[in-house]
């Protein structure tokens, strides 16, 4: 099941590594991408976690390091996607725009 998450502020980087993602304790899947969002003003990443755990909703931890010590922050399952701006969307019934 692939998951969209919204990870605690206190990620230290952007990260392209595979991080784990806990629920109480047990390993339930893995960050594959994790990156401060200057327009959210939070970290946020993609990973995939297990069915069970992939509930909007869902509050699980993510693993990192910093200066070696591992430590973990809480990460939040969130609706995809992140952020849809409403003036880039069509009004509803809209006609589609014209390409040229």
């Amino acid at each position: 099941q692939c998951a969209q998450a919204r990870c605690a502020d206190s990620l230290p980087h952007a990260c392209r590594s595979a991080l784990p993602i806990y629920c109480e304790g047990e390993q339930v899947g893995q960050i594959t991408s994790n990156t401060w969002s200057p327009i959210l003003k939070k970290y946020i990443g993609l990973g995939s976690v297990r069915t069970p755990f992939s509930k909007i909703g869902q509050v699980l931890d993510v693993e990192h390091t910093v200066e070696y010590e591992r430590r973990t922050v809480e990460a939040t399952v969130v609706p995809r996607p992140f952020y849809d701006p409403k003036r880039k969307r069509p009004p509803p019934g809209a006609a589609p725009a014209a390409k040229g």
